[in-house]
């Protein structure tokens, strides 16, 4: 028998066999200590329909040291912080347990699209010196996914960059509306929070408009894909990005583009790890898919390396009806892939639950063929266009088909990785252990678990 039906039933007899009434109600759980905040820790890896809670320990002294120094605890907090951007609710409650005064939002009161980013700016007042955090949305962000793959051809991520250029004039504006002096800031984001962190980082620091030292501004990084040109990448001692490095997102945009982050990279993910024991001390419904190494790569990194120097392959452009095919530049990709991609994974993740999941369904459940029809040409129209239809979806059909098919195409180019990757059992285990590494979960009891040189 479960424990709560089992529980219940005592409850029950307990009550029927003369309860003393005069008993006082069960108080629930014991107070946090006051230097401890709760934090929900989205939940990715099981199948539960609720969040965890984490405790983290959060203290002012944590500002008065030097940003150029990493501190785990400080760390944990940030990561904390990125876990509440999903929800401005979230948000408002942890910066006022932080005993925060103000926090304002932004983009959180309208739908995301492609050209949106979610943040927020939360001040306090540390001694004679005003703190500013600025936390990223990296989670529950929909269309803003397809801002991801706004490459450009040139320069740092144009994505990243034009939202980094937002926040920037946001933050510039607080500071001198409120004449905020001896400044400290504290920057954090996940995934693609961290990507326009890292960028906005370098932003500050660069352009010197904001009156701050490198030791007073305080950015850790989670998971950050790569947003600058090798100039730009500076390694500033105060930009902590915090890399686990079998997750596919920490390589994108590859380096074969010509973009990096700035400040310190610090890996928290080695084979030593063992993630899956981690992963179940958290939550025993948690399974980590199992890594199968093939003849083409060993480990996680060996793996990852493996599908991006595939992805971007040189390939014989001699013959103009395949030039289009290729995607081994980053002006190639803008050139032929950019606008299609950016497309349907903005399609995508604007879907309500409901239809993704019956997309998904219906891609499990195709046979190898049907799954091979989709390299075809209006192979990917055929199949995303019933279920839009019998969901009501609204859409342009021309400029489904055509982005369909720049799909299709990036698809034929990477037809090598999807049939040694997708069409196995041993490709899909290998292909979701990655996946997993990205997820907040894994993030979190790596780095609870550092050990510190």
């Amino acid at each position: 028998m479960k424990k709560i039906p089992a529980l219940a039933l005592l409850a029950t007899c307990l009550c029927l066999t003369g309860c003393n009434h005069d008993q006082k109600p069960n108080p629930g759980p014991d107070p946090l200590p006051e230097d401890v905040v709760e934090v929900r820790l989205p939940h990715n890896m099981n199948d539960k329909a609720q969040d965890y809670n984490i405790h983290l320990r959060f203290d002012d002294e944590f500002f008065k040291e030097d940003a150029r120094e990493f501190d785990k605890e400080l760390a944990l907090l940030s990561l904390g912080s990125t876990f509440t951007t999903c929800s401005s609710i979230f948000i408002g409650q942890f910066y006022d347990r932080l005993g925060f005064d103000t926090v304002n939002y932004f983009n959180y009161s309208v739908t995301p699209t492609e050209n949106t980013i979610g943040y927020s700016i939360a001040h306090k007042k540390i001694g004679e010196s005003d703190l500013l955090a600025i936390a990223v949305r990296g989670f529950n962000y929909g269309k803003e996914w397809s801002n991801n793959f706004l490459m450009g051809e040139t320069g740092n991520h144009e994505g990243f960059q034009s939202r980094s250029d937002e926040i920037y004039a946001s933050l510039k504006a607080t500071i001198e509306t409120n004449n905020y002096q001896n400044l400290k800031l504290w920057i954090t984001g996940y995934s693609r929070g961290g990507g326009v962190s890292n960028v906005l980082s370098r932003q500050i620091l660069i352009e010197e408009e904001i009156d701050i030292e490198q030791e007073d501004m305080f950015v850790y990084t989670f998971e950050a894909p790569r947003g600058l040109t090798e100039e730009n990448a500076i390694a500033y001692e105060n930009v902590h990005n915090l890399i686990n490095n079998a997750d596919i997102v920490t390589y994108i945009a590859p380096q074969e583009y010509g973009l990096y982050r700035c400040g310190i990279d610090h890996q928290i993910y080695s084979a030593r790890n063992n993630l899956g024991r981690l992963l179940y001390d958290l939550d025993k419904d948690i399974n980590l898919p199992a890594f199968t190494p093939t003849s083409d790569y060993a480990n996680e990194q060996e793996c990852i390396q493996w599908m991006i120097s595939s992805l971007t392959r040189e390939m014989d452009t001699s013959d103009p009806d395949n030039a289009a095919e290729t995607a081994h530049t980053r002006q190639d990709f803008v050139n032929n892939y950019q606008d299609g991609v950016r497309y349907m994974i903005g399609l995508f993740f604007s879907l309500s639950s409901s239809t993704t999941n019956k997309l998904m369904k219906k891609l499990e459940n195709s046979t190898l063929t049907e799954k091979a029809a989709l390299l075809s040409t209006d192979g990917i129209y055929n199949f995303v266009k019933p279920v839009l239809d019998e969901d009501h979806v609204p859409y342009v059909d021309e400029e489904l088909h055509t982005n369909c098919n720049v799909m299709t195409k990036f698809l034929q180019h990477n037809a090598s990785i999807l049939l040694s990757v997708m069409m196995s059992d041993a490709g899909m285990e290998s292909l979701k252990h990655i996946i997993y590494m990205h997820m907040p979960e894994a993030e979190y009891v790596l780095l609870k678990n550092l050990q510190l040189d």
